[in-house]
């Protein structure tokens, strides 16, 4: 076939469900390039999974960016308190979830006993501080007698 015969609709075949050329001519070749033809298994339609995949794609871009900010939260606050300065702020729960340090570390001033509490155990407003947790802590060895404080924020339990 030569190149111009490829481009005269007169020679363009229509195909049968078969697969062989059943007839040749310009008005069915005219209606498979204008899309008008359809033939058994030949339905293209809307394809919603590529809009999925970008929503999917956005949702992850997101969630990363969230990751990264409350991990420096996080580690800012840390740092802050292992260096026994003046806490000038509190993460929230939703930070300490997102950068999935969830673990709060609690240090009672009266016995030197640890507590590792998990955050994700009970449900807490997401934008309230962490420090509302130290209203469900009461030391098991003194009996609440000594004062809790934070120690930090931890991926995994210290003990």
């Amino acid at each position: 076939m030569t190149a111009t015969s490829a481009m005269n609709p007169a020679r363009l075949q229509v195909p049968s469900k078969h697969g062989a050329a059943s007839r040749t001519g310009t008005d069915s070749g005219l209606l498979i390039a204008a899309g008008l033809v359809r033939f058994k298994g030949d339905c293209m339609g809307y394809n919603a999974r590529n809009d999925e995949i970008h929503e999917n794609l956005e949702r992850m871009r997101r969630e990363c960016e969230a990751y990264e900010d409350s991990l420096a939260i996080v580690r800012q606050f840390n740092a802050r308190l292992s260096a026994e300065n003046a806490t000038w702020f509190w993460p929230t729960v939703a930070a300490a979830l997102a950068s999935k340090h969830h673990w709060l570390v609690i240090a009672c001033d009266a016995c030197d006993i640890v507590i590792d509490i998990d955050l994700t155990v009970k449900r807490r407003d997401p934008d309230a501080p962490i420090r509302v947790a130290l209203n469900d802590i009461r030391c098991p060895r003194c009996n609440d007698l000594g004062r809790t404080r934070i120690v930090g924020l931890s991926r995994d339990p210290s003990v």
